[in-house]
């Protein structure tokens, strides 16, 4: 399978997974297809697919790994029980349409997912699914690093409070807050404390020029 083929294949699963509460919900309680739900359903296809292409990065190098994701990590099941939540309270409540909430959820969620893209696409092979330096990884401080250490983390909260809003979800609002935040904290600083071990001083320089989770304010 090729290259496109699999992110393609990968962006259709991933959409079948977050709205596979909908399967539940249906036998119960017909559930209406808005323009809500499609906005959500089409960035959750987008996310899918980065996640489907960072598998193929790191797949290139091991002919072996025929895997269409990797292990999901924290922040990504963290992502998915947010987006489970939001799915099944549009489903059950259906919200009042609310453009505002639409554009300003759908243009977060689009946001988190570009820069999720970015960090994907930076590492490259690099983009691993666990808290670990792979063999001969290098200490990447360029593009979308060069401005955040942890992107795909900042992203995951971007995209989960993102996704909430789109679907007018109290209850995934609340999970993004106790339960993707304290996630991010947790992972970001697992992999602070892996970089520091494995690349030394060169890491806490780098720490010390280049935040966390939120890009500095360029000087003017």
């Amino acid at each position: 399978m090729n290259r496109t083929n699999r992110i393609l294949l990968g962006a259709l699963l991933g959409v079948l997974v977050v709205l596979a509460p909908l399967a539940v919900t249906w036998v119960f309680v017909p559930v209406a297809v808005d323009d809500t739900l499609v906005v959500f359903a089409l960035l959750a296809a987008a996310l899918a697919a980065s996640e489907a292409d960072a598998q193929t990065e790191r797949s290139e190098g091991n002919p072996e790994d025929r895997r269409l994701f990797g292990t999901p990590s924290p922040l990504t099941l963290g992502m998915l029980v947010c987006g489970w939540a939001a799915v099944l309270q549009h489903a059950v409540a259906v919200p009042t349409p609310d453009l505002q909430r639409l554009v300003g959820g759908g243009g977060a969620m689009a946001g988190g997912v570009g820069v999720y893209w970015l960090a994907v696409r930076t590492l490259g092979p690099w983009f691993l699914d666990e808290v670990r330096v792979a063999e001969g990884q290098p200490l990447v401080t360029s593009g979308i690093y060069g401005q955040m250490r942890h992107p795909a983390a900042t992203a995951s909260v971007i995209i989960a409070g993102g996704g909430a809003l789109v679907l007018g979800s109290g209850i995934a609002i609340l999970l993004t807050i106790v339960v993707q935040v304290p996630l991010v904290i947790w992972q970001t600083r697992q992999e602070d404390r892996v970089l520091r071990d494995h690349f030394g001083d060169a890491f806490l320089a780098y720490r010390k020029d280049v935040p966390s989770l939120v890009p500095r304010p360029r000087a003017r």
